[in-house]
Order: structure tokens, then sequence, then C-alpha cells
């Protein structure tokens, strides 16, 4: 087996696994690890703090991780599969839904961590398809359009978008038939895709 990097690692455990395990002072959110070629994989309890940020980072970094297998917070971990019009359905679904296949592999009782978090957790597989991401630079355009949609998702899109989009986004919708008296939530990952493609074509 190669070696592993680990970010933050739990100085109880370097000694038991210092032949193999080589620590790194790695701030998540903004570097990157360095990486030794070859496939990236990611096998991590991700800090429920910072989960949703960190996850859409993950999954649109470059170098690009070929798997992730990681234990987080049950709810956020429904986010990521929710079905359009859902109160689970958001950003994190959407760009888990276009970009990667999901799995929840196995939901975690507060018990099997030490010390147990007041929350219930869940062991999730996510695997990025780069076919389906194509340039990153886009990606994250349309990560971020869709964020601001999100931001007040009890309105209306007109009302939410008019204010901080220019008019041709306005106009793309109506170009690919999404009405913007509707709320973000009832919008499917696939439609939100074409509406961004329509509107920076």
């Amino acid at each position: 087996m190669g070696r592993s990097s680990a970010t933050a690692p739990d100085p109880r455990r370097r000694d038991a696994s210092k032949n193999r395990l080589s620590p790194l002072a790695v701030a998540a959110l903004t570097d990157n690890a360095p990486g030794r070629g070859g496939a990236r994989k990611l096998i991590a309890n991700l800090p429920y703090q910072i989960a949703t940020p960190l996850l859409v980072e993950l999954l649109l970094g470059e170098p690009a991780l070929e798997r992730m297998v990681f234990a987080i917070q049950r709810e956020v971990a429904e986010r990521l599969s929710a079905d359009t019009g859902s109160d689970d359905y958001g950003p994190l679904a959407i760009l888990t839904s276009l970009f990667a296949e999901v799995r929840v592999l196995e939901k975690l009782p507060p018990q099997v961590f030490w010390p147990p978090p007041q929350v219930h957790s869940s062991l999730v597989r996510l695997t990025p398809d780069p076919a389906r991401i194509g340039d990153i630079g886009r990606a994250r355009a349309l990560a971020a359009f869709v964020r601001t949609a999100f931001q007040q998702r009890r309105k209306t899109l007109r009302r939410i978008l008019r204010e901080s989009e220019n008019g041709r986004v306005l106009d793309a919708a109506a170009e690919v038939g999404i009405s913007l008296d509707a709320r973000p939530e009832t919008v499917s990952p696939e439609r939100w895709r074409t509406w961004f493609d329509a509107a920076h074509s």
C-alpha cells in the first residue's frame, strides 16, 4: 500500500501509524494538500461545522479526487441526495447529482465516536465524475449561480435574481422554459445546468 497524507491528525494516533502516515499542516478550505501523483482518494471524518463548503471544494478541487469516503452529520448526508422539491434539496444535492455518484453506506450512531457527538452521522461514498464536471472554472461558476438562487429559497426566482443577476440570466430562463415565478427548490439539477448554459453561452 502507498503512503497516506493527513490533515489535522489525531495526535493520539500519530505514533501508531507513523510508518505509513505523514502529517501535514493543511487548512482544508484554503490550501490543497501536496500530491505525489497517481489517483487521489479521501477517507475522513469531515468537520461538521464546515462540511457543506468543504464538500463543494473537494468535489470541484484540483487535482481531482477519484473517490471520497467520509463520515458526516446525517442531515448533511441527506442533503447530498435529496430529491427536487424536498426540504433538504439545495445546492449540495444539485452539484452532486450533476457531477458525482453518491451513496450512503451506513448510518452511524453517536456511540461509535469518541467522544460521542450530539448528532447522528452517516458514512458516505462520493465518486466525482471528471467527464461530467468538465471545465472546473465553469463548474465553479455554476455552483456560485445556484448558491445565489438558494440564499432566499422561499422567494421566487424573479425576486431573488433581479437584484443579483443581469438581464441575460432572466431572459435565458424564459428561453429554456423555467418560470421565474417558481421557487429555486422546484428546479431540477439538469434544468439548473441548462439554464446556466443558456445564460452563459
